[in-house]
């Protein structure tokens, strides 16, 4: 038969059986804690190191994107000039030149490149007229709004 003696006996033998078992686990679960913190510190900061170098680069990536427009621009404007002036380049000389510049390669997300001629109300019928002879029959003016002054059309 057991007394109470024994009993308590019996349950200090278990405790003392489960304290280093419950020592290990408890330790090994504190320092993964301590590295799951340290670990996420870490990668904060090294996300924002990475977001940081990335924010410093884009000024200087922009710049050099633009500049390819750039480049663009000073052409068409040699073609102008090699035509004679705005008088002398027609839609199909425009057209030549803007084939020669590889929009796909060189000018990434470009949908095209035109140039804005001034038409005044006065040489529009004769504007007109040198448009359609100009390889483009169906040609025509398109107003977004109605307005009294010179056109600009592209």
């Amino acid at each position: 038969m057991l007394n109470v003696t024994s009993l308590v006996e019996a349950s200090r033998f278990n405790l003392s059986i489960l304290r280093w078992p419950l020592a290990v686990v408890l330790s090994g679960l504190a320092l993964a804690i301590a590295q799951y913190v340290l670990l996420a510190a870490h990668q904060k900061e090294e996300v924002v190191s990475e977001f940081q170098a990335i924010a410093d680069r884009l000024p200087a990536r922009i710049a050099e994107r633009l500049k390819v427009y750039e480049y663009g621009l000073l052409s068409a404007r040699g073609a102008f000039v090699a035509a004679g002036g705005v008088q002398g380049i027609t839609r199909s000389k425009f057209h030549e030149f803007s084939e020669t510049l590889n929009f796909k390669d060189n000018f990434e997300g470009a949908r095209g490149y035109a140039f804005v001629r001034r038409v005044s109300r006065e040489s529009e019928t004769e504007f007109l007229k040198a448009a359609r002879a100009d390889d483009r029959p169906e040609f025509r003016i398109r107003e977004l709004g109605a307005h009294g002054g010179d056109r600009f059309v592209v």
